[in-house]
């Protein structure tokens, strides 16, 4: 199976707990979301206190019957995919696409971006 995503690879690469040596269940605090990960194409990029509060306390949410951890659901199904179709583009994303495949081991497919219409 392919795993799609409407979110840019950036999103996954920078939220990844594997990406930071926790593995898959790693649970980070607001002052770990508010840095980058060790070699992430944008070393500057950071999270806002109130966006990393944000993400943090998505560690705590549960969902479904099973109470299955709300991040282990993205990084789950992608670990369970044969490869990882973005809806994005290589042009867009460049590096962080790099990044993502180097961490999840995955081949990446560019969808191409949904744009608005002029």
């Amino acid at each position: 199976p392919v795993y799609y995503s409407m979110f840019c690879t950036t999103f996954f690469a920078y939220l990844s707990p594997r990406a930071r040596g926790l593995g898959p269940k790693g649970l980070m605090s607001e002052a770990e979301f508010m840095v980058a990960p060790p070699g992430f194409p944008s070393p500057g990029m950071g999270l806002r206190v109130h966006e990393a509060r944000h993400h943090a306390w998505l560690n705590g949410f549960r969902v479904g019957l099973e109470k299955v951890p709300f991040w282990e659901l993205f990084y789950r199904a992608i670990e369970e995919s044969d490869a990882v179709c973005c809806r994005s583009c290589r042009e867009m994303e460049g590096s962080f696409g790099d990044y993502f495949v180097k961490h999840f081991k995955k081949p990446l497919l560019w969808a191409g971006p949904l744009l608005p219409s002029p």
